[in-house]
């Protein structure tokens, strides 16, 4: 290891007398660089010597050529070689410079493929980076990082994902209690991804990443970053809708959907901005968004995400909300059960239910069967909203002489029924179950039922269980 450290000392001096044509001596630097790591037999040794360190430092990004593939090999060479993660900034800035001269090299005739190793490579080194608990210095490197990097958008969504990690981590280490000083950090976190998140081609990505920024910011009590990137996630789906030039609506629809549901769940714990008067502001303008756009007729996507609408609006309108985000107060808190929340979920989820039911009765022909999954999809919403915990935990109201010990767990509070805000009136239920029962048939209308009708009488107890007891 002397011996070797020596050797390039004695390198770097006779490259340094002649500083004028140093950057001819750079194909011969980097070989002797990628050579000294390809053959050391203890490559953390050799990330220790100073004269390594100084032959890295004489690598100027603008001066190193990329077009014998040279640089690549070093930076490969330094990523397999060197133990676990780069935690020295001197050694950190070089790797940057050489990652940075291969981004350069990028032009109109680089192929796909070698775009996506690019890609890979960076994203790898970019991963190994960690400066333990120094939180500042590694947003620093990830502020650097996408300046860099900015035209490769796998590059960019994996520094998105890694300050939403910082966050977390932030978060983690003071257990959701923010001082002055990690508060601001995580809202320049938020910011970072609020800013990087637009520049990214992919209107599908662009939605997943608000949606996860969104999140990320809510957990971390930022309630304006986290605002603001919920309305621009429910601005992307628009975005999303318009892409069928590129992608069909088959593969627009298993995207959409997923992501419409996940989005809408968030929005259920997501306060409303203080500066709006009606309630359930952002789910209202989700709502808005599917329904303004113009469908194509063949798909079932706008109806398919307006029942996921519906299951969220029935939430949303609870008294008190299914899920919090942790030291964020939900619009169950803000509002105090006022019943103008009700009245607006009531509001929005007649016009989607009509929405629902009338694409439903316009499936004719052989298009019918495709009203079966949304029939069920509506059948479900109305027991969930109508499920009555009597009929769960207490089946012995039904039968009075058979007596069902309660649930296990009889330390939790007993569970109080919530009217559900969205009842489905008697002749919509019957009209949905006879078109999931019969496809095939013409949707008419079942007889109502006469609401003079008594319920049928329970079955009949077995004999063991009605007869009394007497003593022998």
């Amino acid at each position: 290891a002397v011996e070797v450290n020596t050797l390039l000392g004695d390198v770097l001096k006779h490259v340094g007398c002649d500083q004028s044509h140093e950057q001819v001596h750079y194909p011969a630097l980097l070989a002797l660089v990628s050579t000294a790591l390809t053959n050391s037999p203890d490559a953390q040794t050799l990330f220790t010597m100073n004269h390594f360190q100084g032959l890295l430092s004489v690598f100027q990004r603008d001066s190193v050529s990329t077009g014998d593939g040279v640089t690549r090999g070093v930076v490969e060479a330094l990523l397999a070689h060197h133990p676990g993660d780069f935690t020295d900034p001197t050694l950190v800035q070089h790797l940057l410079t050489f990652c940075g001269a291969l981004h350069d090299s990028i032009n109109a005739l680089t192929t796909d493929d070698e775009k996506r190793q690019l890609s890979l490579l960076i994203t790898s080194f970019i991963h190994q980076v960690n400066f333990g608990n120094d939180f500042e210095q590694q947003l620093d490197f990830y502020v650097n990082a996408r300046a860099a990097f900015s035209n490769l958008d796998s590059v960019l969504v994996s520094l998105v994902q890694c300050v939403c990690q910082l966050a977390m981590a932030t978060w983690g280490k003071i257990r959701g209690m923010h001082t002055g000083k990690t508060a601001a950090f995580v809202r320049a976190c938020s910011a970072y991804c609020f800013i990087t998140v637009p520049s990214l081609a992919s209107p599908v990505t662009r939605l997943r990443l608000y949606l996860l920024s969104g999140s990320v910011a809510l957990l971390n009590n930022c309630l304006g970053q986290g605002d603001a990137c919920m309305k621009a996630a429910i601005r992307e789906v628009l975005e999303v809708a318009g892409t069928q030039e590129t992608i069909t609506f088959s593969q627009s629809g298993e995207i959409l959907c997923p992501i419409v549901a996940n989005l809408a769940s968030a929005l259920i714990a997501t306060p409303d901005p203080p500066d709006v008067s009606p309630p359930l502001y952002l789910l209202r303008g989700l709502t808005n968004a599917v329904r303004t756009y113009s469908w194509p007729k063949d798909t079932d996507l706008q109806a398919m995400m307006s029942i996921s609408l519906l299951h969220a609006l029935s939430a949303a309108a609870q008294d008190v909300l299914p899920y919090h985000v942790h030291s964020v107060e939900g619009n169950d808190t803000l509002y105090g059960g006022d019943p103008l929340v009700k009245q607006e979920a009531e509001q929005l989820s007649s016009v989607l239910l009509q929405d629902v039911l009338s694409h439903i009765k316009g499936l004719t022909g052989i298009q019918e069967k495709r009203s079966g999954p949304l029939t069920q999809g509506l059948f479900w919403f109305h027991l969930y909203t109508h499920s009555s915990p009597v009929t769960l935990y207490e089946p012995q109201h039904a039968y009075p002489s058979v007596h069902i010990p309660p649930p296990p767990s009889s330390s939790c509070p007993p569970h109080k029924p919530i009217p559900p805000p969205l009842p489905l009136p008697p002749d919509t239920l019957l009209l949905l179950l006879h078109i999931y029962a019969h496809p095939s048939a013409p949707p008419s209308l079942p007889p109502p039922t006469p609401t003079h009708a008594q319920p049928p009488p329970p079955p009949p107890l077995p004999r063991s269980l009605g007869q009394k007891s007497h003593p022998g």
